[in-house]
């Protein structure tokens, strides 16, 4: 089996690397500026400063995509979607990119936090300031804005992680807050800071990551990592003393992808 991670300071990751759990051996997949990866089947997509290529984990192939227009951009996050095409994230808007066809601009002179795409194929974009953007099957364009006054926005337009939840609801990261946003009605409800057990413990949120139970993980600005379950409304807490995390602010949830190894008849 092997793992695929990426490792780094802040934001800008440094390089692709391997982990054999077999041999218990690393190995630099991929020696150049990785910001951020996502994975389709068999492939590992890469950004790399302006670039976006793949990995292909059985014959270690690495095939060059597409180029951003200016070196000025890079991808801090990608989204390949369930028709296979591959959303581009960068601090100066969004980008499409489909197999045989120009690189498509879709946003522009926005800063893009995050992509997520949901059960029903909408394509989440989460912004620093812009607000939530979703893209809709047939590429209808909505916008989600904070507006003061109406607790049923969302509650800041410095967005982050986005998640889904076994219901439909879209769970929201943001500045001040977690977000439900029920798709049925299009009314949000915000979780903020509280002075009890069972409360977030932070109202900065950072990345979401829902696990096979539906059980969604919550990365704070130094509130550590509150574990929610949406059915219970009850927040747990781990902090960063008695044992728990080294760490309070927690900027990044991740799923390690554990592929099994092709296995041939004797």
């Amino acid at each position: 089996r092997d793992l695929r991670m990426s490792r780094g300071l802040g934001d800008v990751y440094k390089r692709q690397i391997g982990y054999n759990v077999y041999t218990q051996q690393f190995s630099t997949l991929f020696k150049q500026n990785v910001r951020s990866m996502t994975t389709k089947g068999q492939e590992i997509w890469i950004s790399s400063n302006d670039s976006i290529l793949t990995y292909h984990s059985e014959n270690h192939a690495i095939t060059f995509k597409c180029k951003l227009p200016t070196t000025r951009h890079y991808a801090n996050a990608i989204l390949v979607d369930k028709s296979a095409r591959c959303w581009i994230g960068t601090p100066k808007g969004l980008y499409l990119y489909e197999e045989t066809k120009p690189l498509q601009e879709v946003l522009t002179n926005i800063h893009i936090q995050s992509l997520y795409q949901d059960s029903k194929r909408n394509v989440w974009i989460s912004t620093r300031g812009s607000g939530l953007f979703k893209i809709d099957p047939k590429n209808h364009i909505s916008l989600f804005e904070h507006h003061p006054g109406n607790p049923n926005t969302l509650s800041s337009n410095l967005v982050r992680g986005i998640t889904e939840d076994n219901y439909g609801n879209i769970w929201i990261g943001t500045f001040n807050g977690l977000n439900k946003y029920n798709p049925n009605n299009d009314l949000f409800t915000c979780y903020q800071q509280g002075p009890y057990q069972g409360n977030l413990s932070h109202s900065s949120v950072f990345p979401l990551y829902k696990d096979r139970q539906g059980t969604i993980w919550i990365g704070t600005y130094y509130g550590g990592v509150n574990y929610f379950n949406p059915e219970m409304n009850l927040f747990s807490v781990y902090e960063a003393r008695n044992g728990g995390l080294s760490y309070p602010f927690v900027g990044k949830l991740s799923l390690i992808h554990i592929s099994e190894p092709t296995r041939h008849a004797q």
